[in-house]
């Protein structure tokens, strides 16, 4: 939405506001905008640390005993994090508009199309560990079951492998 938008939704509360505060009206909508995005990137950072800890335990469902996701919280909060952030840089970009500050909303500008990339890694880098955890799992069972001396071992060849690959497709979505 356009800067002369937002003043247009807005104008008749922030006139009211601009008479008894004496600021001017782009001020105010200024912080009307970061106000409710701040709200917006709480609830919706909220909303992705749900998304992940239900995704983390549906995972831990599909073989009950046999697999854990050991500190999957901290993926939890890296993904909740970033969605927060990247709402707050968003709504401090729309605010700058309003205000006038080209030279601020371009450089986060430039801060808002990185941090997809980076977004996107983390949850490259949470897949990768999750698949090369069950990927670990399941050559370690196949192993055993196949009666190879070294079947822990060979699991954690695959698991480290994986996290390998994992990493180097994090880091290329970067741009590193």
């Amino acid at each position: 939405m356009d800067s002369r938008a937002w003043l247009e939704v807005a104008k008749p509360l922030t006139d009211r506001i601009a008479l008894a505060t004496g600021l001017a009206r782009s001020t105010i909508v200024a912080a009307m905008i970061l106000l409710i995005g701040l709200i917006a990137a709480a609830i919706l950072g909220r909303l992705a640390r749900r998304l992940v800890a239900r995704s983390a335990r549906w995972l831990g469902s599909l073989q009950p005993g046999a697999m854990s996701v050991p500190h999957f919280d901290r993926v939890e909060k890296a993904v909740g994090g970033a969605v927060y952030w990247l709402v707050v840089v968003c709504s401090v970009m729309a605010a700058t508009e309003t205000l006038g500050l080209p030279v601020v909303t371009a450089w986060l500008s430039g801060v808002a199309t990185f941090l997809p990339r980076v977004a996107v890694a983390i949850v490259i880098v949470a897949l990768g560990t999750v698949a090369a955890r069950v990927t670990r799992h399941v050559v370690t069972s196949t192993a055993s079951g196949a009666n190879v001396s070294s079947a822990e071992r060979l699991g954690r060849v695959t698991e480290l492998a994986l996290l390998l690959g994992t990493v180097l497709v994090a880091i290329e979505q970067l741009g590193i």
